[in-house]
């Protein structure tokens, strides 16, 4: 069900915009290969924004080089032994040519299900395995008042990045409920009771950040459904030692992510899709918001009362230069500066 303020996504027939597009990149890819006159096979036509080849290893160089030319970045990933992988990104639409090398000796006597079981196991556990010293995968945070689509925006965005994503949900119900029992909270004072609250809920975000961390230094890009760094824009603490105890955890030990994506859009499309604030409180976190991030060099903000086509593919962008920035570090100046 499309939320209120996003229009229908085009139907599977005929081709959405997406589909369009990332063939079209593909092609132009297959192409340059053709004109090359490298030598490849084609395991599977371009379709939902991937290309399947496969190439003998004596022709595995040229063909990074045509690619490069395309326009396409070599993506490393674990537990795909024998592959080589390459992405691009044109006006937010991603698409990724699977290169696979001919096994450089023949293969081994082995019953198929034993070498296939043995094969998915090692493949798991390379998945967990750091792809260096660099932590490789963008940390992704999408922040908003209620309704602003984090949820939809998230799923569209998955559902079109052709290389592996974890979702985390940091919201109140993920998180975490009080820092100590009712009987107990009622006879400390307020000067005690907020900053245990404070320490509580961002001990129990850091233990789901730290999962998330860890998906992202073995390459995985992370998608966060909120972010504590929002108590920043919605929830200012009553007394002094609480704001200075947030304020501290959360710019000074808590890591930025690295990009911070806050979607907004006007607030009667807002009460439209989740009317159970009042339009006050509304209007109090959408200052909120652009006032307490407006500063981050790590923020994108995206506004949601278009079609969430077009806002996927405004977010893709800004992670495909955000993916750069970890990537490729070289690359870091020219990606900040096209957000």
């Amino acid at each position: 069900m499309t939320e209120p303020g996003f229009s229908k996504p085009a139907r599977e027939t005929p081709p959405s915009a997406h589909e369009r597009l990332s063939t079209k990149i593909l092609r132009s890819a297959l192409g340059a290969l053709t004109a090359a006159r490298v030598d490849f096979a084609l395991r599977k036509p371009p379709a939902a924004g991937e290309l399947d080849l496969d190439v003998e290893r004596r022709s595995a160089a040229a063909v990074e080089t045509v690619l490069a030319g395309a326009g396409f970045v070599k993506f490393r990933a674990r537990g795909q032994r024998g592959h080589r992988f390459y992405l691009s990104c044109q006006e937010g639409e991603w698409a990724k040519v699977d290169v696979k090398l001919a096994a450089p000796w023949p293969d081994l006597p082995v019953p198929q299900r034993v070498a296939g079981g043995l094969g998915r196991v090692l493949a798991a556990l390379a998945t967990h395995v750091p792809l260096g010293l660099r932590r490789s995968g963008p940390v992704v945070a999408f922040l908003g008042p209620d309704g602003a689509g984090k949820g939809t925006v998230i799923d569209a965005v998955r559902a079109t990045i052709p290389v592996a994503s974890h979702v985390c949900y940091l919201g109140s119900k993920g998180v975490g409920g009080s820092a100590i029992p009712a009987r107990a909270r009622r006879r400390l004072p307020l000067r005690v009771r907020e900053p245990l609250f404070v320490l509580k809920k961002l001990l129990g975000a850091g233990r789901i950040l730290g999962h998330a961390y860890a998906r992202a230094w073995c390459g995985s890009i992370v998608l966060c459904d909120r972010h504590p760094l929002e108590a920043l824009a919605t929830r200012p603490r009553i007394t002094a030692a609480a704001r200075r105890l947030e304020h501290a955890l959360l710019l000074r030990v808590l890591p930025t992510p690295d990009l911070i994506v806050v979607l907004d859009a006007p607030t009667e499309i807002l009460l439209a899709r989740k009317p159970e604030h009042p339009e006050a409180v509304i209007e109090r976190w959408r200052a909120g918001y652009r006032d307490a991030f407006a500063s981050f060099e790590e923020t994108t903000f995206c506004s949601t009362d278009r079609s969430l086509d077009a806002v996927a593919a405004t977010v893709r962008e800004q992670i495909w230069n955000a993916l750069l920035v970890r990537r490729e570090p070289a690359r870091s100046s020219l990606s900040r500066g096209s957000r």
